[in-house]
């Protein structure tokens, strides 16, 4: 499949298991999307972008997950951090200081180090050093509000790379990657698809 891109949306556990039953229903009806030319994804998206890169076939993620084989990270989202999030999130119509009040809420985030995140990260990965395939993840820096595809090339290891884009605020803090401190991409869009023009 050339010159194609599968943009895969966060959204946690459910996005995941949504995504991977989707992707296994349309291999076994002829349509293998896991061939995509760039895979790309936003937080949980991305977990499932590398699978796939990693060389999964979406059947075996599919019956992995339907028979709960496949541990995932699991989150304690309080009602106070749901709270924080949602006065961040709901508190402007203008979704760049959305993001803005978003990164100030990550920034914020002092009690877990981004090595705990490291490593609550890395046994969830298929593999630790970036595949061959093309491949992005979409994090949001809480510094500029910009939003980017941490890839191969953007000075981040998979692994730093995969915390990036799952550091939701204000569950986990911004990861660092070169300048920037990454979080979450799903602040901006739980896809980010018209990050993929080129």
């Amino acid at each position: 499949m050339s010159e194609t891109g599968l943009v895969l949306g966060g959204g946690g556990l459910t996005a995941y298991a949504w995504e991977t039953g989707m992707l296994a229903g349309l291999a076994e009806a002829g349509v293998d999307l896991g061939g995509a030319e760039v895979l790309a994804g936003t937080s949980a998206g991305s977990l499932l972008a590398l699978e796939l890169a990693a060389g999964a076939a979406p059947a075996d993620l599919y019956e992995a997950q339907v028979n709960r084989e496949r541990a995932l990270l699991e989150v304690d989202f309080t009602l106070g951090m749901t709270v924080r999030y949602l006065w961040a999130a709901l508190g402007s119509r203008d979704p760049d200081r959305v993001v803005e009040r978003l990164g100030r809420l990550a920034l914020s985030v002092r009690d877990v180090p981004e090595a705990d995140v490291l490593d609550a990260i890395r046994p969830l990965l298929p593999v630790t050093a970036w595949p061959e395939r093309t491949l992005r993840f979409f994090a949001t820096d809480a510094l500029t509000g910009r939003t980017t595809g941490l890839d191969a090339g953007s000075g981040a290891d998979l692994p730093r790379a995969m915390a990036a884009t799952c550091a939701l605020p204000p569950l986990f803090p911004p990861i660092t990657v070169g300048e920037g401190r990454w979080m979450d991409g799903g602040v901006r869009s739980t896809a980010n698809v018209d990050l993929m023009s080129d």
